[in-house]
């Protein structure tokens, strides 16, 4: 009887949990402890910290913000595609927040410029951390089965400058390779400016087949290639790098029509990559389907959308993607 009370207690309270999903980004506020004093702001549907094992949780949606920096949008609009699929209950959001302003506590990590879609360190009087290390750190908490033990997904989406980070980050995660084997880990590139190519090899217009450009550009320099990489990227070799991008289950999402020119990266390294958003995102599919068949990435296409972040999360093939 004692044991029949206590297992009705614990179902009691894990479904009183799950009827507490923070659904608006307003009230979402969290903090990402990266270790016992230092954090990044968050934006989560249920605590990542919390001591107590989660056990409605099944999947976890990492959503990164784009260049305005403004995790809400993305943050919402998640959880609005959660709902439609009427998967909320068992899905942790969760919105990192990058932050650009300096912050009068030293706890905080902020990033200047474009360092987090790279991989690069925060910058001074800041806790000093690499965003993919964060990201990292993200993982290993998420796969740890104290605290999400039917965690059986984790999707790590972003699209613009999300997209950017989604895509070099599943090129070089290191924490991917140490937790459980059991998981299933996604990457969602949707709409990025570039791309991290994975060798020297662009596509020429002219001559309609690939090609080593001879050229004052860096166009194969990291952020866009394999050369000078940062020191988070430098931990595995080209080979090594290589190897595990083609292992990963990536997702290249589209919108048909984003071919215009906000907040377009039109520096000569990425213009070696295509003439716009849409076209870039194709160019790079040839890359792979050229030089490393044996990858077993997807492209999908949301047709006639634009740059539209919230769009590109709530159309049924951006729904699909995430929470199948």
């Amino acid at each position: 009887m004692k044991t029949l009370l206590i297992g009705l207690f614990v179902l009691f309270c894990n479904q009183l949990w799950a009827q507490s999903v923070c659904q608006q980004s307003a009230h979402c506020q969290g903090r990402f402890y990266l270790n016992s004093s230092r954090y990044l702001p968050v934006l989560q549907s249920h605590p990542t910290q919390h001591t107590r094992a989660q056990n409605q949780i099944r999947r976890a949606v990492i959503v990164i913000h784009g260049t305005t920096r403004n995790p809400t949008w993305h943050f919402d609009s998640m959880i609005e595609g959660a709902r439609i699929e009427q998967k909320l209950n068992e899905t942790l959001v969760l919105a990192p927040h990058f932050k650009k302003t300096r912050s009068k506590k030293a706890e905080v990590a902020w990033y200047r410029e474009n360092a987090w879609r790279s991989g690069d360190k925060s910058t001074l009087n800041s806790y000093r951390i690499s965003s993919f290390s964060v990201m990292d750190k993200i993982f290993e908490r998420l796969a740890d089965k104290r605290y999400f033990p039917n965690l059986h997904t984790i999707v790590l989406i972003g699209h613009s400058a999300g997209g950017q980070f989604s895509q070099r980050y599943a090129v070089g995660a290191r924490a991917p390779n140490r937790i459980r084997s059991d998981l299933r880990v996604k990457y969602v590139v949707a709409n990025p400016s570039s791309y991290m190519y994975l060798n020297k090899m662009r596509w020429n217009e002219s001559s309609r087949k690939f090609y080593e450009p001879r050229t004052w550009c860096r166009y194969n320099t990291y952020k866009y290639g394999m050369r000078k990489r940062n020191n988070y990227m430098d931990y595995y070799s080209k080979r090594e790098l290589q190897n595990q991008y083609q292992d990963r289950e990536v997702y290249y999402y589209l919108g048909t029509a984003d071919v215009e020119k906000k907040y377009l990266d039109e520096s000569c390294a990425a213009n070696y990559q295509g003439k716009n958003r849409y076209d870039r995102g194709l160019k790079y599919l040839l890359h792979l389907l050229r030089y490393f068949p044996q990858s077993d990435h997807r492209i999908r296409f949301a047709n006639g959308m634009g740059h539209d972040t919230v769009g590109m999360y709530l159309h049924p093939v951006g729904r699909r993607i995430v929470f199948l």
